[in-house]
C-alpha cells in the first residue's frame, strides 16, 4: 500500500505513488515468476566428429517483498488526525514519542511494539519494488576423435543482468533528514527510493587434447582463456534535492534528484597452458606430474560519488597483472582395495 491510511483523505499528508501515480494498492505483491529454457543441436560431422550449439536462456522478474509495516510511534501515540497529520508531516517520520511538542509517552514506548499500519501483511512503500534478472548463455563444444588423442574445444558467452527499484524510506530519511526544515527533508510528499542496474558478461574458451589407449602413460594438455566484465551500480534518488541544493546533477555527473551513487566494476582476463603426464608402474600406482603457466590483468574501478553533501567523492582505478606466473604438481597415490586409496 502506497498511502499510509492515517492521512489518505488529507492533501498535504498524502503519498503520490513512484512510478505511477494512479495505483495505490499492489495486491498480493510478493511473487516471483521465472520464465527459462534450452536448446541444443548436435552435428555428427563423422563418426570421429561432432559440433554441439547451445542456448540457455533465462528471465526472473521478482516483484514486492515480504514484511510488515508498523504505525511510528509518534503516529501510535497521537489522538487526534490533525496530531496525526502534524507527526507524519513535520516530526521525523513519526519518530517522537507523542505528538508533536509531547515529551510523554501516554501509550506506546516501544517503536517495534505498536499497531500495524494495514495488516499482519502489509507493507507501505511508495515506491513499486521490483528485481529484474535476464540471463543468456550461449556455447560451442567440439570433439574430434583421433587414433591416439582426443580432443575437445569449448567456448561459451554468457550476460546476466540485473535491474531493479526498491523504496528507502526506511534508510533513506536517517541520511536525508540532515537537509533541515526547509522541506527538503523526508516528509509525506518526498522520500528516497533506489535502483541498482548491475551486469556480468564473460567469455571462457578451453581446448584439451587427452591421450587415449590403456598403456601405462597417459597424458594431457591443453590451452585456456577467459575475459569478463563487471559492472554493479547503486544510487540513492530523493525527489526534489537538485531544487533544494540549488545545484545542476547532471553537471555533477549524477541523475536528476541523485544523492548517492557507486559503481564497482572490473575487468579480467587471462591465458593458460596447462598439461599432465602420468605413469602407472602397477595397475594400482599411479604418478603424476603437472604444470599450468598463465599471464592475467585485472582492472578495478571503484566509483562512489555523495551529490548531497560532498562528503565522498572518489573515482579510483587499480590495475595488477603478472606474465609467466606457473604452479606445478607432483603426486603419486596407490589402490590398496576398492575402500582406501
Amino acid at each position: 500500500v502506497s498511502n499510509p491510511p492515517w492521512n489518505v483523505n488529507n492533501g498535504n499528508g498524502t503519498w503520490v505513488t513512484k512510478p505511477n501515480p494512479n495505483q495505490n494498492v499492489y495486491e498480493d505483491d510478493d511473487w516471483q515468476k521465472v520464465n527459462g529454457g534450452r536448446v541444443a543441436l548436435l552435428w555428427k560431422i563423422s563418426d570421429d566428429v561432432s559440433l554441439t550449439l547451445a542456448h540457455t536462456q533465462q528471465d526472473q522478474l521478482a516483484h514486492g517483498s515480504s514484511g510488515v509495516s508498523l504505525t511510528p510511534l509518534g503516529i501510535a501515540n497521537a489522538t487526534t488526525a490533525a496530531d496525526k497529520l502534524a507527526v507524519w508531516n513535520n516530526d521525523r517520520y513519526g519518530a517522537q514519542c507523542g505528538p508533536t511538542g509531547a515529551t510523554a509517552c501516554p501509550i506506546y514506548t516501544d517503536p517495534f511494539k505498536t499497531p500495524y499500519a494495514v495488516n499482519d501483511h502489509t507493507i507501505l512503500s511508495r515506491y513499486e519494488e521490483y528485481s529484474d534478472r535476464k540471463f543468456k548463455l550461449d556455447s560451442v563444444d567440439l570433439d574430434w576423435n583421433f587414433s591416439f588423442a582426443k580432443l575437445h574445444s569449448s567456448t561459451s558467452y554468457f550476460s546476466d543482468r540485473r535491474n531493479g527499484q526498491a523504496d528507502y524510506t526506511d534508510k533513506g530519511h536517517v541520511f536525508y533528514y540532515l537537509l533541515g526544515d526547509s522541506g527538503a527533508r523526508i516528509n509525506s510528499g518526498r522520500s528516497a527510493y533506489m535502483t541498482f542496474d548491475n551486469s556480468y558478461t564473460g567469455l571462457s574458451h578451453e581446448t584439451r587434447l587427452t591421450s587415449n589407449g590403456d598403456g601405462p602413460v597417459s597424458w594431457i594438455a591443453g590451452l585456456f582463456y577467459t575475459r569478463t566484465n563487471r559492472s554493479l551500480k547503486f544510487s540513492e534518488m530523493m525527489e526534489g534535492l537538485d531544487a533544494y541544493n540549488g545545484i545542476n546533477r547532471a553537471a555533477k555527473g549524477g541523475k536528476l534528484d541523485e544523492g548517492y551513487a557507486e559503481d564497482l566494476s572490473s575487468k579480467y582476463s587471462e591465458t593458460a597452458a596447462f598439461g599432465e603426464v602420468g605413469y602407472r608402474p602397477s595397475a594400482k600406482w599411479l604418478l603424476t606430474a603437472g604444470a599450468r603457466v598463465f599471464k592475467y590483468d585485472d582492472t578495478a574501478r571503484a566509483y562512489i560519488k555523495d551529490f548531497t553533501y560532498d562528503l565522498v567523492d572518489s573515482d579510483r582505478t587499480n590495475t595488477t597483472g603478472a606474465g609467466g606466473k606457473s604452479y606445478f604438481k607432483l603426486n603419486a597415490s596407490y589402490q590398496f582395495n576398492d575402500n582406501l586409496l
